[in-house]
C-alpha cells in the first residue's frame, strides 16, 4: 500500500481480453498548521521600492554631509633594552614595553606640554586643551616590532603636523629628565646602600675574631680543634676496650662449654707431659689386657712381678686428671683476671667519653654559632661586592640602557583626507538598502501569515486505478464474473477471489504494518518474516535447512537453483539467537514453514490490520519485491535476489519503478527497514 501525494489519477489501459481496474491507495502527509497570504506582485514591488528609497536616501544624506578628516603620522623607534634597577626589556620586539610608552605619550602633563610647544608655532590652536588634543592622537604600534606609529586626525592638515612633531619634542624632552632623575635617585639609593654595607661588614669581621679568640677555636675546620680529636680519640679507645671485652668473655665461654663436654684443657706448657702420660698409660692398659688373656686373675695375683701393674696405671690415670684439673683451672683464672681488666677499662673509658661528650656538644655549639657568624659575614661581603659592581654599572651604562627613542620620520601636512572614503559607503549604503528592503518584504508575509483550519491540516487518502495486461495464467483460469464481481462491495470478495481477477497482484504492506507483525511474532515466524523480506520464496523457506545458513559468514544458500543471498544484521543475529536454525526444522509436528506461513493472517488480524485475509506470505514477498523496485532496481536484475519469475509477471513491476534509469543493484538498500527495525 504505497503513499504518495500525487492527485487522483485514473487509468484505462484496454486490451482484447477482459480486465478489472487495481486499486491503489495514495495518501498524503498532514499539512503545516499555518500558511502565508500571498501578496500581489505589485505590493511587493511598491512595498520593496519605498523601503530601499527610504534607506538610500538617508543613509546618502548621513555619508555625504560628514566632513574630511586628514591624518598627520609620525614614526619613531623604541628600544628597550635590558636595564638595572629600572623599567627595561629585552632587544628586539617587546610589546610590553611599547605599550607602556604608549601610556606615557598620552599623559596629561606631556599632553599640555605639547600644547605650550604648539602654541609657540601656530597660535591658532589656542582653542584646544589636553582633553580635546587627547581625541585628536592615537598611537599604533607596529605588531613584530618596535616602530609605533604617532598620529592626529582632523580638519585642518597644515596643523596636524604641528601638532604631532611638537609632540615628539615634548617627549624627547620629558624622556631626558626622567632617565637623568631617574639615574641621580639610584646612584643616591646605591650609594647609600653601599655605604651601610661597608659599615656592617666590618663590624661582623671584628665580632667573629672576637668569638674566635674566646672559645678557642684554633682553625676553620671542626675536626682540627683539641674538643673533636679528643672525642675522636675516647671513642676509639672504648670501641678497643669493648672488642677485648666481648673477646676475653667468649674465650671464658668457650673454656667452659670444654670443660663441660670433657675435652682435655691444659696450658699450652704443659701439653707435652700429659701427652706423654697418657702415652705411657694407653702402653701399660694394653699390656695389662695381653696378661690378662694369657694368665688366669689367680696367677696375675699371686705373681709378685704382675700384680703391681694395675695399681701403677690407676696411679698414673689419677696424676694425669690431677694435671687436667690444674691446667683447667690455671687457663679458666686466667681468662677470668682478663675478663676483669677489660671491664674496668670500659667503664672507665666511658666515663671519661661522657665528660668529653658533654664539651664536645658545648664546643660543637659554639662552632655553630661561630660558623654562622662566618656565613654572614660572607653574605655581606657578597652583597657588598655585588653592590660596588653595581654602582660602577649605574655610572657609566645606566643612561645608555634606558629606552632609546628615535624619530624614524617626522610629521608633514597631508594633502588628501584618509576619510571617509564617500563611494565606498555609498556602496554599502546601496546594500544595506536593499537588503532592508528583502526583510521588510519577509517581514510583511511573516506578520500576514493566518491559521489553516483543522480540515486542511488533515492527511489526505485517495486510490491510483489501472488495469494491467492479464497474464497467461489468468488467461486459462477461470474468471471471476466482473458483471457480478462490480455489483457486490469490495468486501464481499475474499482473498482467493481477488487474486484470481484479471491483471490482480498481492497485497503490498507499509513499512509500519511489516513491524506490526514483527512484534506480534514468535521467533520462528520473525525468522520466517524475515527469510521472506529478504528475497526467498515460501517453498524455499519450506525447503532450507541448517546446511543451507552460514551464520558466520552471514549468508543464505537457497535451496534449488542455489543463489546465495546476504543474511540483514538484525536476521543474522535473530537466527543466531535461537537453536536449531531455523526454528522450524526442528519441531516437524508443528507444521514447519506452511504452519508458520498460516499464522501470518492471524498476526495482521492480532495487529488491526485491514483486510488481514490478503495478508501471507505472497504478500511479504510481493512487498520485498516493490521495495527493490520502488529504489530503481534493475528488473532484469532483482532475480539474483527474488530468484526467477515469468516475464509478464515481472513485466508488472514496472508500474513502481521510479522515472529515470534503472539502478544497478550494488547501489540499491537490499535490507528491508520494516524488519530491520524491529527485530
Amino acid at each position: 500500500m504505497p503513499t504518495s501525494d500525487r492527485p487522483l489519477v485514473a487509468h484505462d489501459e484496454r486490451d482484447t481480453g477482459p480486465a478489472v481496474p487495481q486499486v491503489e491507495l495514495l495518501s498524503r502527509a498532514p499539512g503545516p498548521a499555518t500558511v502565508r497570504e500571498p501578496l500581489r506582485q505589485a505590493a511587493r514591488f511598491r512595498l520593496f521600492a519605498v523601503v530601499f528609497t527610504l534607506v538610500l536616501v538617508g543613509g546618502s544624506l548621513w555619508n555625504f554631509t560628514r566632513p574630511a578628516q586628514y591624518r598627520a603620522t609620525a614614526t619613531v623607534l623604541i628600544e628597550v633594552p635590558e636595564g638595572i634597577g629600572f623599567t627595561a626589556g629585552t632587544l628586539g620586539a617587546d610589546p610590553q614595553n611599547v605599550a607602556v610608552q604608549g601610556r606615557i605619550l598620552l599623559a596629561q602633563d606631556l599632553l599640555a606640554d605639547t600644547l605650550a610647544r604648539a602654541l609657540s608655532i601656530d597660535p591658532g590652536l589656542s582653542a584646544l586643551d589636553p582633553d580635546g588634543l587627547r581625541r585628536l592622537l592615537d598611537v599604533q604600534p607596529t605588531a613584530g616590532t618596535n616602530l609605533v606609529e604617532l598620529s592626529a586626525v582632523g580638519p585642518a592638515p597644515a596643523q596636524l603636523a604641528v601638532l604631532v612633531n611638537a609632540w615628539i619634542e615634548a617627549y624627547l624632552a620629558r624622556r631626558q629628565t626622567q632617565i637623568e632623575g631617574d639615574v641621580g635617585a639610584v646612584q643616591a639609593r646605591l650609594q647609600e646602600e653601599y655605604d651601610r654595607l661597608d659599615a656592617q661588614k666590618r663590624e661582623k669581621a671584628a665580632a667573629l675574631d672576637r668569638y674566635r679568640q674566646e672559645h678557642s677555636i684554633d682553625t676553620m675546620e671542626q675536626a682540627g680543634n683539641q674538643a673533636p680529636a679528643r672525642l675522636d680519640a675516647l671513642t676509639k679507645d672504648l670501641n678497643t676496650a669493648r672488642a677485648d671485652e666481648v673477646k676475653a668473655q667468649s674465650q671464658l665461654t668457650a673454656l667452659d662449654e670444654a670443660i663441660a663436654r670433657g675435652e682435655q684443657v691444659v696450658p699450652p706448657a704443659e701439653q707435652g707431659a700429659v701427652q706423654q702420660m697418657e702415652q705411657e698409660a694407653a702402653k701399660r692398659r694394653a699390656d695389662l689386657a695381653v696378661l690378662s688373656q694369657r694368665y688366669t686373675k689367680v696367677y696375675l695375683d699371686s705373681e709378685p712381678s704382675l700384680k703391681e701393674l694395675p695399681g701403677e696405671l690407676a696411679r698414673l690415670e689419677a696424676r694425669i686428671k690431677e694435671q687436667l684439673t690444674k691446667g683447667q683451672n690455671y687457663l679458666r683464672s686466667g681468662l677470668t683476671r682478663e675478663l676483669d681488666r677489660a671491664r674496668r677499662q670500659t667503664r672507665l673509658l666511658e666515663q671519661q667519653l661522657g665528660v668529653q661528650r658533654s664539651e664536645a656538644s658545648r664546643f660543637t655549639a659554639r662552632f655553630a654559632r661561630y660558623e654562622t657568624l662566618k656565613q654572614d659575614l660572607a653574605r655581606v661581603d657578597e652583597q657588598h661586592r655585588d653592590l660596588e659592581k653595581r654602582l660602577l654599572e649605574v655610572k657609566t651604562k645606566a643612561p645608555a640602557r634606558y629606552a632609546q627613542v628615535k624619530v624614524v620620520e617626522p610629521a608633514f601636512a597631508p594633502r588628501r583626507p584618509f576619510q571617509p572614503d564617500y563611494w565606498r559607503d555609498f556602496l554599502y549604503n546601496l546594500v544595506a538598502a536593499g537588503v532592508t528592503a528583502l526583510l521588510a518584504i519577509l517581514l510583511l508575509e511573516f506578520l500576514t501569515r493566518r491559521e489553516r483550519s483543522q480540515e486542511e491540516q488533515q492527511p489526505v487518502t485517495g486510490v491510483r486505478v489501472f488495469a494491467p495486461q492479464p497474464t497467461a495464467q489468468a488467461l486459462t483460469e477461470p474468471a471471476v464474473d466482473q458483471a457480478f464481481a462490480a455489483r457486490r462491495a469490495p468486501e464481499a470478495l475474499d482473498a482467493d477471489e481477488v487474486r484470481r481477477l484479471p491483471g490482480a497482484i498481492e497485497r503490498e504492506l507499509l513499512a509500519a504494518e511489516v513491524r506490526a507483525l514483527t512484534e506480534l511474532a514468535d521467533p520462528a515466524t520473525r525468522q520466517l518474516i524475515g527469510l521472506l523480506l529478504s528475497g526467498l520464496t515460501p517453498r524455499e523457506c519450506a525447503d532450507l535447512d541448517e546446511t543451507d545458513i552460514d551464520l558466520a559468514g552471514g549468508q543464505v544458500r537457497v535451496p534449488g537453483d542455489g543463489r546465495v543471498l546476504a543474511l540483514s544484521p538484525a536476521l543474522a543475529a535473530l537466527l543466531a539467537g535461537h537453536q536449531p536454525v531455523p526454528l522450524w526444522s526442528g519441531d516437524p509436528a508443528a507444521g514447519g514453514a506452511p504452519g508458520l506461513m498460516a499464522r501470518i493472517g492471524l498476526l495482521a488480524h492480532d495487529a488491526g490490520l485491514s483486510h488481514p485475509a490478503e495478508v501471507d506470505a505472497a504478500a511479504l514477498r510481493h512487498t520485498y519485491i516493490c521495495y527493490l523496485v520502488r529504489q530503481g532496481a534493475r528488473l532484469t536484475e532483482i532475480e539474483r535476489i527474488i530468484g526467477r519469475l515469468p516475464a509478464a509477471e515481472l513485466a508488472r513491476y514496472g508500474v513502481y519503478s521510479p522515472a529515470g534509469a534503472a539502478k544497478p543493484l550494488g547501489q540499491v538498500a537490499l535490507d528491508y527497514p520494516g524488519f530491520a527495525d524491529r527485530s
